[in-house]
């Protein structure tokens, strides 16, 4: 549910050269996912344009092989990537950038879930299908 201004806002990130982030851009135009491995890094970004009073279900995953957006269950982009996400001990973040703790995410989380696995396509459609409250 994000809202307006004209901002980055992560929506989960976690430091020590980004492994991973999701969060919606500057002008709240589209909904972004990086990963990095031990071989580099890579973005996708959605072509749902989030707007203002509506919930939407956004999911990154990263198969070994490509960094994939869903939206509302729904692939909207991927990107190649290989190799394994590197690891640190820096904490994940919510809410927030992670590696100087700010641009804030003004809006609701419902839910929040990191996997140790990549997710089907139909179990992040099941996913997007049970709306919040």
């Amino acid at each position: 549910d994000p809202s307006t201004g004209h901002r980055w806002a992560n929506i989960i990130s976690k430091y020590g050269d980004n492994q991973y982030l999701l969060q919606h851009n500057v002008n709240n135009q589209y909904f972004e996912v990086a990963v990095r491995t031990d071989r580099g890094r890579s973005y996708t970004w959605s072509s749902t344009e989030p707007q203002q009073g509506v919930w939407y279900h956004v999911a990154g995953v990263y198969d070994g092989s490509e960094v994939i957006i869903y939206v509302n269950g729904t692939r909207e982009s991927s990107r190649g990537l290989t190799g394994n996400i590197t690891t640190s001990s820096s904490p994940v973040n919510l809410g927030r950038r992670a590696w100087t703790g700010d641009r804030y995410f003004n809006g609701v989380i419902y839910d929040a879930r990191i996997y140790c696995r990549a997710l089907t396509p139909s179990e992040i459609q099941a996913l997007a299908s049970s709306p919040p409250p």
